[in-house]
């Protein structure tokens, strides 16, 4: 019950944000964003998973809101690439760190995120790839900034 809780006020939390654009003064609070932004994905989107159709009203609902916010989230980092590799990562491993980056830049806009129901599980798979290949350029020593393709 304590989860459930916790869990329907950071859906709230989310639907209050999406009015403002998202803004972040650091990568530090960037990386607390996503976290929270796919970690309430992935909670809401297991009872779609597991269940399908026989989710209730409320694991819907809940569902819609994590996958919109997580929507949000890849339209921020979106076409101009808002993550680079930072200035200060290692001079001889950064062509590597920035073919990884690319590859993980190319899985994330080819994500096709789902956010109405009802969802098919290769469709709810779409979302966990973009999910991981952020999670892989978060990875990288990257810093927060606009910078182009």
């Amino acid at each position: 019950m304590k989860y459930a809780l916790a869990f329907i006020l950071t859906c709230c939390a989310l639907c209050a944000q999406d009015k403002t654009p998202l803004q972040f003064g650091s990568i530090t609070l960037f990386d607390d964003h996503r976290k929270n932004v796919c970690s309430a994905y992935l909670k809401a989107s297991s009872p779609i998973y597991n269940k399908g159709d026989a989710a209730t009203d409320e694991e819907k609902k809940a569902f819609t809101v994590a996958a919109q916010e997580l929507v949000r989230l890849q339209a921020y980092i979106g076409k101009v690439r808002r993550l680079s590799l930072s200035s200060k990562s290692n001079e001889s491993t950064r062509d590597l760190e920035k073919e990884k980056m690319n590859e993980a830049y190319a899985k994330m806009a080819a994500a096709q995120i789902k956010t109405d129901l009802p969802a098919t599980r290769a469709e709810l798979n779409e979302a966990s790839k973009y999910i991981n290949a952020l999670g892989q350029i978060m990875q990288l020593p990257v810093a927060l900034g606009r910078s182009k393709k």
